[in-house]
């Protein structure tokens, strides 16, 4: 569950950082920049009270699952769009997926957790809400490659990207920041350095 938290807000200042690299790639001008930026939280915002009253009535697993299902589509959506309409729609289903997510998470630590553990674990989940805010703009700055690494030195910024250069008309992996690091997992590292 924490897992969850830990992406949902990650997935907010990752994207803040990548926001320069997604308006060069998907040729966005900066409202689309704005809208990619700011449909994720809307779309959360506005679900938290109506996800809740649904996790209430349906249950709470239940919605917690189908969130991260509408999260996870929402993110790998947001890895394939080609241009700054999709992303942007992708981007509000990764917040309506975050807003469903959202409130099972604290209904399940209030009705799962012992009274007695309950504050240890309202405390972790404090301490996640905390790292995700922190981890997202080191993580876009380290995947971005923006980043002042002894590796990027040594190795040179061209090295970091890969063995091809990219066409001026093919988008980087940079929108993919949004799905919590699938761009690591999609590259790997460059052991040629």
């Amino acid at each position: 569950m924490l897992s969850a938290t830990f992406v949902q807000l990650l997935n907010v200042t990752v994207a803040q950082i990548a926001a320069p690299a997604i308006r060069t790639d998907l040729g966005a001008d900066s409202g689309a920049v704005q809208l990619i930026l700011a449909g994720y939280t809307l779309a959360y915002a506005c679900l938290l009270i109506t996800a809740a009253r649904l996790g209430d009535r349906y249950g709470y697993r239940r919605l917690f699952v189908l969130g991260t299902v509408v999260f996870t589509a929402g993110s790998v959506a947001a890895a394939c769009a080609p241009d700054a309409v999709f992303l942007i729609a992708a981007r509000l289903v990764q917040g309506a997926g975050s807003g469903l997510v959202a409130p099972q998470v604290l209904s399940i630590i209030q009705v799962a957790v012992p009274a007695a553990r309950r504050p240890r674990a309202l405390g972790l989940f404090g301490a996640t809400m905390g790292m995700a805010s922190l981890a997202g703009p080191l993580t876009g700055g380290l995947l971005d490659g923006t980043a002042r690494l002894p590796l990027r030195r040594r190795c040179g910024p061209s090295r970091l990207r890969g063995p091809t250069a990219r066409s001026a008309g093919q988008p980087r992996l940079i929108h993919v920041l949004m799905n919590s690091g699938f761009d690591v997992l999609s590259r790997g590292a460059d052991t040629r350095c």
